[in-house]
């Protein structure tokens, strides 16, 4: 199952990359035996809730996007039916045949590996996201919108992509189906 394992690594890091696309890279350095001065813990403190902001900003961007719940629907049921998939492998230990509500979505599914609503959403939220830059006062919340879009729609595809690859590694040395 190394193979499964290995997917599921690259779908936590797909999530991961979506996180960081919302919140924005900071810089941290950390020692284990530093002195902070509170005006340095204050400035660390209010990174933190700039962080914090922008992630908000940048998430309700996304959200409020009319294709948004078509991609984050089939998003979620491309994972859960990979992970049933998985699970379903795993406990099967006998030479009947497989019976899994989720083996059976898979084989009824075509286009597993792309996103539904992905180019719709692209062009919506680069749009939203013109808009946003063009109101925006605040500097920060614009840094690299387009890069951050792109690395969130990429971020997304990959995850669908790589949880549905999952699924077929799932059945890579299985003995009985």
């Amino acid at each position: 199952y190394e193979g499964a394992l290995s997917q599921t690594r690259l779908i936590i890091s797909d999530l991961d990359m979506l996180a960081l696309a919302l919140k924005g890279h900071t810089k941290r350095h950390t020692l284990k035996h530093a002195s902070v001065s509170s005006e340095e813990g204050k400035a660390e403190e209010e990174k933190k809730v700039e962080s914090k902001r922008e992630e908000v900003v940048w998430t309700a961007l996304l959200v409020k996007q009319d294709a948004w719940k078509t991609l984050d629907s089939d998003l979620q049921a491309t994972i859960r039916d990979s992970f049933g998939v998985c699970c379903a492998v795993l406990a099967h230990d006998n030479e009947e045949q497989m019976q899994s509500d989720h083996v059976d979505k898979l084989v009824k599914t075509s286009n597993l590996l792309q996103l539904d609503g992905m180019v719709p959403f692209y062009k919506e939220v680069s749009i939203a996201a013109e808009k946003e830059v063009k109101d925006a006062k605040d500097a920060q919340v614009t840094w690299l919108p387009r890069t951050r879009i792109l690395l969130a729609v990429n971020a997304l595809s990959l995850a669908t992509k790589h949880s549905a690859e999952l699924a077929g590694k799932s059945f890579e040395h299985m003995l009985y189906f």
